[in-house]
């Protein structure tokens, strides 16, 4: 008698299908987690009695009901509720009436502790921090340990509105260049190359003009000569000094007497501040090698001021941006070899144009 064989993608399908029966059938229960919800602000206050939910999908997990109650001043916390739901990923937290977008990442047997900053009795709608490192990051920011990137109004290279509101909820790296300066500025878009390669597109890369002669015109040939494609910022003298004076970087052309770079996390506070000139390793891009003067070639081979990717991607992975990719050893980074185009052209930093 002859049988007649199941394809094997049908037969791998049926054994996927058992496991899971066997895994989360009668009398097992699925993986499960917990999250701890902790209300902080900037000063003392209180909120009123209320609930709070996960987002689900389409859907919304309750987590439960809390009754009015204070909040402290950061770094103290209120404990506002704990409770064991589904391990999974969720799309965000409502507290009362308000949603606030984010990412909550359940794993199964674990304690997530779930930040919601508060301001005259409500929660903050950009003010969720997932996790041990976000809730750290969260409570310095309402203690007022770290800076708010000013609001600016600027353009891109394409002539398009770039404002604080391009890079919200996002982690952003922010260097003050121009395309004058032959010094600090063709290493920091060296620099920028590396970062390009080594970070997910999540985070936003930025090089802003210190100067108003800079039009979008200006900048697009820039990027379009040396094949970079992250974002370009440039406005008038008065909104290019609303953002970097700030940081004492003055604004106009040539080369730069104060050079910076700002790793700003997804609510607006600056985390880090790296001053000088950045380590690229032994060898720049062509095109920007010739922008190089002699203080820049000499800065070139000494390494800068000794800092460089690494210590930016570790700012970056501070912020609490898990998708960091480290795809060469520290050693590599430094070194920077091939600065090819190609590597990094699937990363959202790039413009098409």
């Amino acid at each position: 008698m002859a049988t007649v064989g199941l394809p094997l993608r049908v037969m791998a399908a049926l054994v996927a299908v058992a496991a899971l029966l066997v895994a989360c059938g009668p009398g097992r229960a699925a993986p499960e987690g917990q999250v701890l919800l902790l209300f902080s602000a900037h000063g003392p206050g209180r909120v009123p009695a209320s609930s709070a939910a996960l987002r689900s999908g389409s859907a919304w997990l309750e987590l439960g009901g809390f009754g009015a109650r204070a909040v402290p001043a950061a770094p103290d916390t209120a404990v506002v509720l704990e409770a064991s739901v589904p391990a999974g990923t969720y799309g965000g937290v409502r507290v009362e009436d308000r949603v606030l977008a984010g990412q909550v990442q359940v794993t199964a047997g674990q304690l997530t502790p779930v930040l919601v900053a508060v301001a005259s009795g409500r929660p903050v709608p950009e003010g969720l921090y997932v996790g041990n490192q976000q809730v750290s990051l969260g409570l310095r920011e309402l203690q007022g340990a770290l800076p708010r990137l000013p609001a600016f109004q600027l353009v891109d290279q394409r002539g398009r509105p770039f404002t604080s509101a391009s890079i919200a909820g996002h982690t952003a790296v922010l260097a003050a260049f121009n395309t004058g300066c032959r010094t600090a500025c063709p290493l920091y878009t060296g620099l920028f190359w590396q970062l390009a390669r080594e970070l997910p597109g999540s985070v936003r890369l930025v090089e802003a003009t210190t100067d108003p002669g800079d039009t979008p015109a200006v900048l697009r040939g820039y990027a379009a000569a040396i094949g970079a494609r992250w974002t370009f910022a440039t406005g008038d003298a008065a909104q290019l000094a609303a953002l970097w004076r700030p940081f004492g970087v003055p604004v106009g052309g040539g080369d730069l007497t104060s050079s910076v770079l700002l790793v700003v996390d997804p609510h607006g506070y600056v985390t880090t501040v790296e001053r000088g000139i950045p380590a690229v390793g032994d060898s720049l891009p062509r095109a920007l090698l010739g922008q190089l003067d002699a203080a820049g070639r000499q800065a070139l081979a000494g390494h800068g001021d000794g800092w460089g990717a690494p210590q930016v991607v570790d700012a970056v992975q501070s912020v609490g941006e898990e998708n960091v990719r480290i795809n060469r050893t520290r050693e590599d980074l430094n070194k920077a070899p091939g600065y090819n185009p190609d590597l990094v052209k699937d990363n959202d930093n790039y413009y098409e144009g």
